[in-house]
């Protein structure tokens, strides 16, 4: 009689063993699965932010000081920054990946949709947020409708200490 209950135990271990292995592999894969997700979203990123070219910095400096004399090749560069922006919020929104943030994306937006408040940031996301998903439109929209664009130009010459730049936008 021990010798049977010792079997049915050893046969119960390694039945235990084998959904425990079951577990840990399924674990594996969820994992590997959201790594290659996150990579995905993590190589659009760094995609886009290299057609940015060195110096970035002079295209958004102009889209909410001139944005009536930004060139063609500023349009571009603008572009692909907004569009990195919005690849890094998808990340953070899409479950799937690593850098799921659940609901606190939205916060994520908020900080930084302000790249966004200018009169190039908003013809931009206005020609693309109808195919955008539905949550991070909304997010997005409400982000930008706590501020004017107005607003959002006085808040940034107000750090440089100034009403208006004192920098030339062109070489």
């Amino acid at each position: 009689m021990n010798r049977d209950w010792a079997q049915i135990l050893t046969n119960v271990a390694i039945i235990g063993g084998l959904v425990l292995l079951i577990y840990e592999l399924n674990q594996s894969r969820d994992l590997v699965r959201a790594q290659v997700v996150d990579s995905v979203y993590g190589a659009a990123v760094t995609r886009n932010l290299a057609l940015l070219g060195e110096s970035p910095e002079r295209a958004i400096a102009k889209s909410y000081f001139q944005p009536e004399h930004i060139t063609e090749s500023e349009a571009v560069v603008l572009s692909q920054f907004y569009t990195a922006l919005l690849v890094s919020w998808l990340r953070n929104k899409d479950e799937r990946g690593a850098g799921y943030f659940e609901a606190a994306y939205e916060q994520v937006i908020t900080s930084e949709a302000y790249f966004l408040n200018t009169v190039p940031g908003r013809i931009w996301w206005n020609s693309v947020k109808s195919v955008q998903d539905p949550q991070l439109r909304l997010a997005v929209d409400r982000a930008l409708a706590k501020i004017t664009v107005e607003q959002q130009k006085t808040m940034v010459s107000q750090l440089v200490g100034k009403k208006a730049p004192s920098f030339p936008y062109d070489n």
